[in-house]
């Protein structure tokens, strides 16, 4: 009785272990680009965990993409420990950059656009998400496979690294929910961060007006 009751408490313990593990798996959240560069080996990573403002985190992915590396993104937001990539330029590298896609984001603190359309909320990112795959303009010519989204972000100092963070759980877990039933490049895409908001750059003014009428070059 002895030996079987040493036995059950045994496979109980194992159980236990392995339930653990399997929960631990389940709290651990990549993106697609995270894996891919961290098999080439060029990543170099940051805690977020560590990090105060954005403007400190900017600075850090700066440095690291002075190196010739990639920033990886590590955090933790409500007991989840999430993995994702981002870039900011080398300020000692001139650099211009065009991005033509249909499928751009601008993020200002916790809010963004897609194009011209009126700001929401980061948390209805997934409605967005899915009205864009509706659209067959937004997917690249004859294929199954979206045009690839770029996400300008930005994220003022009077805010916590909290913010950044609720910001990038919601990118990663909604792009890997449109991914999931498909393939890790169904709908790629990269985050930018910003050292401005696209979003506070001034509309050009309008064409001066002569008698009522504009005046056309």
């Amino acid at each position: 009785m002895r030996v079987f009751k040493s036995l059950f408490i045994v496979l109980l313990f194992s159980s236990s272990c392995n339930s653990f593990d399997e929960k631990e798996v389940k709290n651990e959240v990549f993106s697609p680009e995270f894996k891919n560069y961290q098999l080439q080996n060029n990543l170099e990573l940051i805690n977020l965990d560590t990090i105060n403002t954005y403007s400190e985190l900017r600075k850090e992915m700066s440095r690291i993409d002075c190196s010739g590396k990639v920033a990886g993104l590590k955090f933790s937001y409500n007991q989840v420990h999430y993995n994702t990539v981002g870039f900011a330029y080398c300020p000692n590298i001139s650099e211009d950059a065009c991005y033509f896609t249909p499928n751009q984001f601008t993020i200002k603190n916790d809010s963004f656009i897609k194009g011209f359309k009126k700001r929401k909320s980061i948390e209805h990112l997934n409605r967005v998400l899915d009205t864009t795959i509706s659209n067959k303009y937004n997917f690249r010519y004859k294929q199954n496979k979206l045009k690839p989204a770029v996400i300008f972000l930005y994220v003022e100092d009077k805010h916590s690294i909290v913010v950044t963070k609720k910001v990038l759980k919601e990118i990663i877990e909604q792009f890997n929910r449109v991914n999931s039933d498909k393939s890790p490049d169904y709908f790629k895409y990269t985050i930018l961060f910003e050292g401005y908001s696209l979003l506070d750059i001034p509309p050009p003014p309008p064409p001066p007006v002569e008698n009522n009428k504009l005046i056309l070059n």
